[in-house]
């Protein structure tokens, strides 16, 4: 429904600067004229002074057909399909459309009692020096404002004077003494209104101007017994949505969106006899997304199959349990989401809920790699001594950004720690990244501690186990160790991987280089040479 707006003709007749109301519950079957007028009475608007239009044709040739009787409206919604929108334009036949009526019901007691005591005023004359006056006329420039002049001046002597003041309930300490002729010759004075009767005054008219508005909180969602009502207010119609969902599966029921859009939401219970239903939209830009009808009551029991209840879902319903149990294994998380809503979740639909709960909580790789430049700098200033090196390909660029290619880290903990309890004896090998779309090896070097365990000292990440980058992984690593320095002392035990062997007598020529005998017995397996006798007398030389 437009309302508020006026035709012009420029070219075509056109309803411009209007606004725009929608109602989902105008039943087309009993259309009335009188329906209509009641719709245009909960928008504050005289309904006794609009004329009613419908909007026909198309776009490029609009026009306009007026609805005079109910026979007219009918014919209207008739024609309409299903499911469809009626565009109705309330034309104003007055310039002031609203309708005051509303608010001058709310003060009718602040009139009254103003009206007595303005009566008694005028009927009691006072004399200078008769003493304090008992009325203050200042009290009157709250009430006596448009666009409520006329009701005043209709019925501001209508009452009848009393004999006395005692009832009234204005209590007034004048500061100077004055002469009453008129209405027109008062004289402003100072007062002092007693707390009862402000009370009196405010209490009942504004608890029926001003309903309670209720605002959506997402701690009360989870509370049991937590209900939606109409009237409440959403930041905007994504949250409403989400909060509809979480709602709606935890009590185990199944809906679908009838409507979805930013401006407007329709949801239905998707049993075809429930009547559940709600609706919730925002009439223009400045006003907030309400709930404008709600039906609460599900016929239905419980819903095995749920359609809202998916990977999507379950990783942002349960990204905060995830991110304290990283480990939550995937046969637990079905159980935990069984007895939760009641319905049954697939093995990839597990999976893929805690992928993207991941996600949610540690962002894409893609914004990882934004962030390598602050890991880099927060790990030298936590970490005296450990060593970070980040090498960019200047070469190939992506948006003006240099793309990623290497990085080094070897820790000064680990440093200090293998340099100074763990022999001179240091392991070489790499592996690849999985579960990255990036590609790309990891580069390790490790040492054996005096319980002969795995000591950690560097890594690395590169673009491949190739002849460039185990060259520079040994550069960084040398720099770190001082292996060059007595190269005698030291043993490099590694697979034969091709660019490995040459790299090592390049850069560190006379270090004593062995092979892992577990890399050397696959190597025989790969050649053919397989059989329990080879490997027993492999492994006891």
């Amino acid at each position: 429904m437009y309302y508020g707006g006026e035709f012009v003709l420029q070219p075509a007749l056109d309803y411009q600067k209007g606004i725009i109301e929608y109602f989902d519950y105008f039943n087309g079957e009993e259309s009335s004229m009188l329906e209509l007028r009641k719709l245009v009475k909960e928008l504050k608007v005289n309904d006794k002074t609009v004329n009613f239009w419908f909007k026909y044709g198309t776009c490029r040739d609009p026009k306009f057909k007026k609805i005079k009787t109910d026979a007219e409206l009918y014919n209207i919604v008739y024609e309409i399909p299903e499911n469809k929108t009626v565009e109705i334009f309330v034309e104003h036949v007055v310039e002031d459309q609203w309708d005051y009526d509303v608010e001058m019901t709310h003060i009718s007691d602040e009139v009254r009692i103003m009206n007595e005591v303005y009566a008694n005023a005028i009927a009691t004359p006072l004399s200078l020096g008769e003493g304090p006056s008992n009325f203050v006329a200042a009290s009157l420039s709250d009430f006596y404002s448009t666009p409520n002049r006329e009701y005043f001046e209709d019925n501001l002597y209508s009452h009848e004077v009393e004999d006395n003041l005692k009832d009234t309930a204005i209590n007034c300490k004048a500061t100077s003494e004055f002469v009453m002729v008129g209405p027109e010759d008062i004289t402003e004075n100072d007062c002092v209104q007693s707390e009862e009767v402000l009370r009196s005054l405010g209490s009942e008219s504004e608890g029926e101007v001003s309903k309670h508005v209720a605002t959506f909180q997402e701690k009360n969602l989870h509370k049991e017994g937590f209900k939606f009502q109409e009237g409440m207010i959403f930041n905007s119609s994504a949250e409403f949505k989400w909060d509809v969902k979480c709602h709606q599966a935890m009590r185990r029921k199944d809906i679908k969106f009838v409507k979805n859009e930013g401006r407007r939401v329709s949801v239905k219970c998707r049993e075809k006899n429930c009547k559940w239903t709600i609706y919730s939209s925002k009439s223009n830009e400045n006003c907030p997304f309400t709930i404008k009808t709600y039906r609460s009551e599900h016929i239905c029991g419980d819903q095995y199959e749920n359609k809202i209840i998916n990977s999507g879902f379950l990783a942002k319903f349960y990204k905060d349990e995830f991110r304290l149990n990283t480990s939550w294994g995937r046969m637990e998380f079905q159980e935990h989401v069984k007895a939760k809503f009641n319905c049954q979740l697939s093995m990839h639909q597990s999976y893929r809920a805690k992928k993207q709960a991941l996600k949610y909580l540690e962002g894409s790789e893609g914004e990882q790699f934004d962030l390598l430049h602050d890991y880099c700098e927060e790990l030298r200033r936590t970490n005296p001594g450990t060593k970070v090196k980040l090498k960019l390909d200047s070469e190939f660029t992506v948006h003006d950004r240099s793309r990623f290619l290497r990085l080094y880290i070897c820790f000064g903990a680990c440093k200090e720690g293998f340099l100074l309890g763990c022999r001179p004896l240091i392991g070489l090998d790499g592996c690849h990244l999985k579960g990255s779309k990036k590609g790309g090896q990891l580069l390790s070097v490790v040492g054996i501690d005096a319980n002969n365990n795995m000591f950690p000292i560097a890594f690395s990440i590169v673009e491949g186990e190739l002849k460039d980058s185990w060259k520079w992984f040994l550069q960084q690593l040398d720099d770190d160790l001082s292996i060059s320095e007595n190269p005698h002392s030291w043993t490099i035990m590694s697979d034969k991987q091709k660019g490995l062997l040459p790299v090592v007598d390049e850069v560190l020529p006379n270090v004593e280089h062995r092979f892992c005998a577990r890399h050397m017995h696959a190597n025989f397996q790969k050649d053919g040479f397989s059989g329990n006798t080879l490997k027993q007398h492999f492994w006891a030389v």
